[in-house]
C-alpha cells in the first residue's frame, strides 16, 4: 500500500479513562487505511527542573504498552511512539502535522485545557481534535 494514500489519525494516550475513550474512539474509526499513532509524552527537563527521564521514559513505555494491549482487543494494528519538548500541547501538534495526521483524539479532560493554551490556533485550522 502507498504510504502517502494512507490517513493518520494521532492518539494522545495517558492510560486513564479519557486517553482509553480517546483510543477507542480512534480504534473504532479504523478502516485497515489508517495507520494508528499513539503517543505518549515525556517533557524536556529545564535546568532548574529535576526530572528523572529513566522514570518518564519506563512511565511511557508502559502506558504505551497498555494501548498496545487495549487496541490487540479491537484487532487494529497501532504504532507507538514518545513525543518530547517543553509542552504536551506543543509537541502533540507539531508531532500531528509533521506525520501528517487527518484527526487528533485526546482524552476530553484534556480538550478544554489544551485549547486554551493555543492548540486550537496552532493546529486545529489544519486537523481536526477530536475528544471522546
Amino acid at each position: 500500500m502507498d504510504r502517502q494514500a494512507q490517513k493518520r489519525f494521532v492518539v494522545y494516550y495517558e492510560g486513564g479513562f479519557s486517553s482509553l475513550d480517546a483510543l477507542r474512539a480512534a480504534l473504532t474509526s479504523w478502516d485497515g487505511n489508517t495507520e494508528i499513532i499513539v503517543v505518549a509524552f515525556i517533557p524536556v527537563p529545564s535546568a532548574q527542573a529535576e526530572l528523572n527521564l529513566l522514570d518518564w521514559q519506563a512511565r511511557a513505555d508502559a502506558v504505551l504498552a497498555g494501548a498496545e494491549v487495549n487496541a490487540s482487543v479491537y484487532g487494529v494494528p497501532i504504532i507507538t511512539k514518545i513525543i518530547s519538548g517543553n509542552s504536551k500541547d506543543t509537541a502533540l501538534a507539531a508531532f500531528a502535522v509533521e506525520c501528517g495526521a487527518e484527526k487528533v483524539f485526546i482524552g476530553r479532560d484534556h480538550e478544554d485545557n489544551w485549547t486554551e493554551k493555543g492548540m486550537a490556533q496552532y493546529l486545529l485550522k489544519d486537523v481536526p481534535l477530536l475528544a471522546s
